[in-house]
């Protein structure tokens, strides 16, 4: 997880970016760097279906925003990130899923020419920020677009 930690804290501004629009009761608590090599919070993807069929994603029951994490396929050091969310109809681990039970059978969980071996999320239930799943989704893929590489963008694309 440490080759994302550049991500991560240019994530982490974002995130403080986003809260100088909220009531501090309703700021957005960012990526916790301290718990960088916690496996159930950055949750490192497990590969081959028995595995699989055993891991629980972090935040799987909630609704919020989550980050897949990568590497370029050809380029190691090429790093990258997938910016989504899961808002009023779905939750966090219902979205992995969506994501990764394509490659759950293979070791390449793969996402536009990057191997994806990361993931972590951010409960927004717990202060009853749901609907604004969207918003901060979207804020922080325009803020950081310039900043980090983005496997994907804003929108249905």
């Amino acid at each position: 997880m440490e080759k994302y930690l550049k991500i991560l804290r240019v994530l982490n501004l974002s995130i403080k970016n986003f809260n100088v629009y909220l009531k501090n009761e309703y700021w957005v608590d960012g990526l916790a760097e301290d718990k960088i090599e916690d496996k159930n919070y950055f949750f490192n993807i497990v590969t081959g279906i028995e595995e699989w069929l055993k891991q629980t994603w972090p935040n799987s029951n909630k609704g919020g925003v989550y980050f897949l994490f990568g590497y370029q396929k050809d380029n190691i050091e090429k790093v990258g990130v997938y910016i989504g969310k899961a808002s009023l109809g779905s939750k966090i681990g219902d979205r992995f899923h969506s994501h990764l039970k394509p490659f759950s059978e293979t070791n390449n969980f793969e996402k536009g020419g990057f191997i994806l071996d990361y993931i972590s999320s951010i409960d927004l239930e717990r202060k009853k920020m749901i609907p604004f799943a969207s918003a901060l989704e979207e804020f922080i893929i325009s803020d950081v677009k310039e900043k980090i590489y983005l496997l994907n963008s804003t929108g249905n694309k």
